[in-house]
Formats: C-alpha cells, sequence, structure tokens
C-alpha cells in the first residue's frame, strides 16, 4: 500500500516465494495491524509513516533469502513495531536497516529477533532522533561482515539480551560514528578466531554518548 491513511486489521497469513516484497508500505497514516504470520523470500519495507500512525506487526514473521535488505524502516513519525518472533535468513544484504525518525516517534521490536548470514552490517541504525527498543532477545549469526553499526541515534536506543556467533574477520558491534545513548541488558560476542575480529570498535568515537552494558557479558574469540 502507498500514499494514504488506513486502518484495518489483518488476520490472514502472507506467503510467497517470489522476488517481490511480502510488506510494502509508503507514505502511511492511520493504524494498521498485521495479526497473521508473515512468510516468504521478499522484504518488508516501510518508508514514510505520518505522526500520530501506527504499524503493528504481530504475527511471527520469517524471511529467507530475500534480496537486498529483508526489513527497511524509514522516514518513521509514528510507530513501527514488531511483537511476535522475527526470523531473517541469508538475505544478500543486512538484515534489518533502520533510518531516519523524528523525535517523539519509536520503532520497537518486542519478540525475538534472530538474523542469520546477512551481508555487512547484519543491523544497522542511524538518523533515529524517536526511539529504538529491541526489548527482545537478539540473535546475530554468522554475519558475512559487521553484525551492529549504530550511527547518530540521539532518541536512543535500547537493547534487551543481544547474542552475536559466528563472527568472522570483521566488529562484533561498530560505535565509531554513534552519536547517543545506547544501552545493553547484555551483549555477548563469540568469533570464530579469524585474523582481525573485532569485539566492539570505539576508534574516534568522540561523539558517542553513554554506552552502557548493564549486565555480566562475555567477548571471546
Amino acid at each position: 500500500g502507498s500514499g494514504g491513511t488506513i486502518g484495518p486489521n489483518f488476520g490472514a497469513a502472507i506467503t510467497d516465494s517470489g522476488a517481490g516484497p511480502l510488506v510494502s508500505l509508503f507514505n502511511t497514516g492511520g493504524a494498521l495491524r498485521f495479526t497473521g504470520a508473515i512468510t516468504g523470500t521478499g522484504p518488508i519495507t516501510i518508508d514514510g509513516t505520518t505522526a500520530g500512525s501506527s504499524i503493528l506487526f504481530a504475527g511471527n514473521a520469517a524471511i529467507s533469502g530475500s534480496t537486498g535488505t529483508a526489513v527497511s524502516i524509514n522516514n518513521v513519525a509514528g510507530s513501527v513495531g514488531f511483537t511476535g518472533t522475527l526470523t531473517i535468513t541469508n538475505p544478500t544484504g543486512s538484515g534489518i536497516v533502520i533510518g531516519n525518525s523524528i523525535a517523539g516517534s519509536s520503532v520497537f521490536f518486542t519478540g525475538a529477533t534472530t538474523i542469520t548470514g546477512a551481508a555487512s552490517p547484519a543491523l544497522s541504525l542511524n538518523n533515529l532522533a524517536g526511539s529504538t527498543a529491541f526489548s527482545g532477545p537478539l540473535s546475530i549469526v554468522n554475519p558475512a561482515g559487521t553484525a551492529i553499526v549504530i550511527g547518530a541515534v540521539p532518541g536512543g536506543v535500547t537493547f534487551g539480551d543481544v547474542d552475536i556467533t559466528g563472527l568472522g574477520a570483521a566488529t562484533g558491534l561498530d560505535l565509531t560514528g554513534t552519536l547517543g545513548n545506547v544501552t545493553f541488558g547484555t551483549l555477548d560476542i563469540t568469533g570464530t578466531g579469524a585474523a582481525g575480529s573485532t569485539g566492539i570498535d570505539l576508534t574516534n568515537a568522540a561523539n558517542a554518548g553513554a554506552v552502557t552494558i548493564a549486565n555480566p557479558s562475555v567477548i571471546q574469540g
């Protein structure tokens, strides 16, 4: 859908094995709720939501083998949430990219989120004046490059338990361009022992706000 103000609930399952998008929403207002399961190869793309709008994915979503970024959320003025599980497997691009939200907006993931085999970065957050939260567990498995990159996030980012496993010759958490407060409940990073692997990169992160890991965590390999 695109360019409208809508208010329906979608209870039916959405399944698509083709290359096209599973869900594509542009310049969306009103309240939109998906309660059925979403499964397929196509991406979920959201670009443009109006102030006061809400988009909620309450059912479980699984995306496997998408071309490009599996879940893209951009230009958010309302709220976008995933309360079911979100499972992303082997996209050719990033797993999740969130960018350009305004103050007062929110993007949140309360269910378990798993990203496996994504290109670099598996998760990218940048230009987020609204709040962003992964309160459910976040697992990034066998990333092809950097696992998490956080740029300018003046609205703040909050994570619950984060596990990065199978990290090769790349970076687990890149904070070199971070601006804003970032909080983790736990952050566990396990590498493969590859030369050039970095757990957390804070190089030249002069503009970073408070980066907090609240509970004991392990970085190894």
